[in-house]
Protein backbone atom coordinates (compact mmCIF):
# COMPACT_ATOMS: atom_id res chain seq x y z
CA UNK A 1 0.00 0.00 0.00
CA UNK A 2 1.32 3.30 -1.22
CA UNK A 3 2.66 5.70 1.74
CA UNK A 4 1.24 9.52 1.84
CA UNK A 5 1.98 12.77 3.76
CA UNK A 6 -1.36 13.84 3.64
CA UNK A 7 -4.81 11.97 2.96
CA UNK A 8 -7.95 14.80 2.31
CA UNK A 9 -11.64 13.70 1.96
CA UNK A 10 -13.51 15.96 -0.18
CA UNK A 11 -12.64 16.27 -3.88
CA UNK A 12 -14.37 20.50 -3.62
CA UNK A 13 -12.98 23.30 -4.46
CA UNK A 14 -11.41 23.51 -1.08
CA UNK A 15 -10.00 20.41 -0.94
CA UNK A 16 -8.44 20.42 -4.43
CA UNK A 17 -6.88 23.68 -3.62
CA UNK A 18 -5.02 22.51 -0.54
CA UNK A 19 -3.79 19.21 -2.40
CA UNK A 20 -2.27 21.34 -5.24
CA UNK A 21 -0.58 23.89 -2.99
CA UNK A 22 0.41 20.94 -0.20
CA UNK A 23 2.16 19.01 -3.66
CA UNK A 24 3.73 22.13 -5.12
CA UNK A 25 4.83 24.42 -2.59
CA UNK A 26 5.20 21.81 0.46
CA UNK A 27 6.26 18.50 -1.72
CA UNK A 28 3.68 16.48 -0.05
CA UNK A 29 2.33 13.17 -1.31
CA UNK A 30 -0.96 13.55 -1.26
CA UNK A 31 -4.40 11.84 -1.53
CA UNK A 32 -7.48 12.59 -2.40
CA UNK A 33 -10.91 10.58 -1.93
CA UNK A 34 -14.02 11.46 -3.30
CA UNK A 35 -17.16 8.89 -3.25
CA UNK A 36 -19.18 10.83 -6.19
CA UNK A 37 -18.58 9.75 -9.22
CA UNK A 38 -17.13 13.16 -10.32
CA UNK A 39 -14.51 15.20 -8.92
CA UNK A 40 -15.48 19.21 -8.10
CA UNK A 41 -17.88 19.61 -5.32
CA UNK A 42 -19.79 22.50 -5.85
CA UNK A 43 -17.93 23.53 -9.40
CA UNK A 44 -20.46 20.56 -10.90
CA UNK A 45 -23.39 21.33 -13.11
CA UNK A 46 -26.15 19.28 -13.87
CA UNK A 47 -27.79 18.93 -17.31
CA UNK A 48 -31.68 17.98 -18.33
CA UNK A 49 -33.61 17.63 -21.52
CA UNK A 50 -36.00 19.95 -22.25
CA UNK A 51 -38.45 20.81 -25.05
CA UNK A 52 -36.19 23.32 -26.65
CA UNK A 53 -32.50 21.16 -25.89
CA UNK A 54 -30.30 21.43 -23.28
CA UNK A 55 -30.36 23.08 -20.34
CA UNK A 56 -27.47 23.25 -17.75
CA UNK A 57 -28.05 24.46 -14.29
CA UNK A 58 -25.11 25.19 -11.43
CA UNK A 59 -25.34 24.00 -8.55
CA UNK A 60 -22.74 26.22 -6.82
CA UNK A 61 -20.22 28.96 -7.54
CA UNK A 62 -21.69 30.75 -10.36
CA UNK A 63 -19.08 33.57 -11.01
CA UNK A 64 -15.48 34.82 -9.40
CA UNK A 65 -14.76 38.22 -9.33
CA UNK A 66 -11.27 39.95 -10.00
CA UNK A 67 -10.25 37.50 -12.71
CA UNK A 68 -8.18 39.96 -14.87
CA UNK A 69 -4.87 38.93 -16.23
CA UNK A 70 -2.02 40.39 -13.45
CA UNK A 71 -4.67 40.82 -10.93
CA UNK A 72 -3.38 38.47 -7.19
CA UNK A 73 -6.35 36.36 -7.28
CA UNK A 74 -5.67 35.27 -10.78
CA UNK A 75 -2.28 34.50 -9.87
CA UNK A 76 -3.57 31.94 -6.96
CA UNK A 77 -5.79 30.11 -8.80
CA UNK A 78 -2.99 30.01 -12.32
CA UNK A 79 -0.76 28.80 -9.85
CA UNK A 80 -3.44 26.36 -7.98
CA UNK A 81 -4.03 25.02 -11.49
CA UNK A 82 -1.26 25.46 -13.58
CA UNK A 83 -2.88 27.62 -15.56
CA UNK A 84 -5.46 24.98 -16.82
CA UNK A 85 -8.74 26.85 -16.06
CA UNK A 86 -10.37 29.38 -19.11
CA UNK A 87 -11.93 32.35 -17.36
CA UNK A 88 -14.81 33.67 -19.16
CA UNK A 89 -16.06 37.35 -19.11
CA UNK A 90 -19.38 37.85 -17.75
CA UNK A 91 -21.63 40.88 -19.77
CA UNK A 92 -23.03 43.47 -18.07
CA UNK A 93 -25.03 43.95 -15.86
CA UNK A 94 -23.66 40.59 -14.32
CA UNK A 95 -26.58 41.13 -11.84
CA UNK A 96 -29.95 42.67 -11.55
CA UNK A 97 -31.22 43.01 -7.97
CA UNK A 98 -35.41 43.70 -8.07
CA UNK A 99 -36.92 44.94 -5.08
CA UNK A 100 -40.52 45.41 -5.04
CA UNK A 101 -40.52 49.59 -6.16
CA UNK A 102 -36.90 48.95 -7.91
CA UNK A 103 -34.28 47.47 -9.87
CA UNK A 104 -30.38 47.95 -9.76
CA UNK A 105 -28.29 46.31 -12.53
CA UNK A 106 -24.90 46.16 -10.88
CA UNK A 107 -22.06 46.69 -13.88
CA UNK A 108 -18.22 45.38 -13.37
CA UNK A 109 -16.08 48.23 -12.26
CA UNK A 110 -15.93 50.23 -9.10
CA UNK A 111 -16.65 53.59 -11.35
CA UNK A 112 -19.51 52.37 -12.48
CA UNK A 113 -20.76 50.82 -9.25
CA UNK A 114 -20.09 53.72 -7.43
CA UNK A 115 -21.72 56.18 -9.90
CA UNK A 116 -25.04 53.86 -10.25
CA UNK A 117 -25.45 54.43 -6.26
CA UNK A 118 -24.68 57.79 -5.89
CA UNK A 119 -27.26 58.19 -8.70
CA UNK A 120 -29.98 56.42 -7.31
CA UNK A 121 -28.97 57.81 -3.75
CA UNK A 122 -27.69 60.62 -4.03
CA UNK A 123 -28.12 61.99 -0.21
CA UNK A 124 -26.05 58.82 0.75
CA UNK A 125 -23.25 60.12 -1.31
CA UNK A 126 -20.51 60.73 1.08
CA UNK A 127 -21.29 57.29 3.15
CA UNK A 128 -20.94 55.71 -0.44
CA UNK A 129 -17.31 57.28 -1.42
CA UNK A 130 -16.04 55.95 1.98
CA UNK A 131 -17.97 52.85 1.97
CA UNK A 132 -15.41 52.01 -1.35
CA UNK A 133 -12.60 53.34 0.83
CA UNK A 134 -13.38 51.39 3.80
CA UNK A 135 -13.38 48.06 1.11
CA UNK A 136 -9.66 48.79 0.38
CA UNK A 137 -8.78 49.39 3.64
CA UNK A 138 -10.18 45.78 4.30
CA UNK A 139 -8.58 44.32 1.51
CA UNK A 140 -5.17 45.34 2.48
CA UNK A 141 -5.83 44.02 5.46
CA UNK A 142 -7.21 40.45 4.09
CA UNK A 143 -3.44 40.20 2.28
CA UNK A 144 -1.45 41.02 5.19
CA UNK A 145 -3.58 38.45 7.24
CA UNK A 146 -3.60 35.58 4.43
CA UNK A 147 0.27 36.46 4.01
CA UNK A 148 0.51 36.15 7.39
CA UNK A 149 -0.55 32.62 7.67
CA UNK A 150 2.35 31.68 5.73
CA UNK A 151 4.24 32.31 7.82
CA UNK A 152 5.83 30.48 11.25
CA UNK A 153 5.06 31.49 14.73
CA UNK A 154 7.18 33.14 15.85
CA UNK A 155 7.25 35.33 12.61
CA UNK A 156 3.69 35.81 12.32
CA UNK A 157 3.99 37.40 16.21
CA UNK A 158 6.65 39.62 15.27
CA UNK A 159 3.66 41.06 12.31
CA UNK A 160 1.06 40.96 14.15
CA UNK A 161 1.32 44.67 14.55
CA UNK A 162 0.99 44.98 10.78
CA UNK A 163 -2.40 43.11 11.06
CA UNK A 164 -3.65 45.44 13.73
CA UNK A 165 -4.31 48.55 10.99
CA UNK A 166 -8.09 47.64 9.85
CA UNK A 167 -8.68 44.78 11.53
CA UNK A 168 -11.93 46.11 13.29
CA UNK A 169 -12.95 47.50 10.42
CA UNK A 170 -12.84 44.29 8.68
CA UNK A 171 -14.08 42.20 11.44
CA UNK A 172 -16.96 44.26 11.45
CA UNK A 173 -20.35 42.51 11.28
CA UNK A 174 -21.63 44.07 7.89
CA UNK A 175 -25.04 44.73 9.22
CA UNK A 176 -22.97 46.90 12.07
CA UNK A 177 -21.12 48.20 9.41
CA UNK A 178 -24.44 49.20 7.54
CA UNK A 179 -26.03 50.32 10.35
CA UNK A 180 -23.26 52.97 11.65
CA UNK A 181 -22.41 54.56 7.99
CA UNK A 182 -25.85 54.66 5.80
CA UNK A 183 -29.69 55.53 6.66
CA UNK A 184 -31.06 54.23 3.75
CA UNK A 185 -32.65 51.06 4.28
CA UNK A 186 -32.91 50.53 -0.02
CA UNK A 187 -29.07 51.21 0.14
CA UNK A 188 -28.40 48.66 2.15
CA UNK A 189 -30.65 45.96 0.57
CA UNK A 190 -28.49 46.88 -2.35
CA UNK A 191 -25.21 46.32 -0.83
CA UNK A 192 -26.52 43.07 0.61
CA UNK A 193 -28.25 41.77 -2.02
CA UNK A 194 -24.85 39.31 -3.01
CA UNK A 195 -24.67 38.18 0.83
CA UNK A 196 -25.97 34.36 -0.16
CA UNK A 197 -22.84 34.25 -2.24
CA UNK A 198 -20.69 34.70 0.89
CA UNK A 199 -23.07 32.25 2.70
CA UNK A 200 -24.08 33.70 6.59
CA UNK A 201 -26.54 36.72 6.94
CA UNK A 202 -25.20 40.76 7.34
CA UNK A 203 -25.35 39.98 11.09
CA UNK A 204 -23.03 37.74 11.08
CA UNK A 205 -21.01 37.76 8.12
CA UNK A 206 -17.61 40.45 8.58
CA UNK A 207 -16.70 43.02 6.74
CA UNK A 208 -13.71 40.76 5.40
CA UNK A 209 -15.89 38.50 3.59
Amino acid sequence: MNNYDVIIIGSGMSGLSAASILSKLFKKKVLVLERHFKIGGFTHIFKRKGEHGEYHWDVGLHYVGQMNPGSPTRAMFDFVTDGNLNWKKMPDPYDVFIYPDFKFRAMEGENYLKADLIKLFPDESTAINNYFSDLKTINRWAGRYNFGLTLKPAARKLSSHLLSKGAELALMTVKNYLDKNFRDEKLKAVLTSQWGDYGLPPSQSSMAI
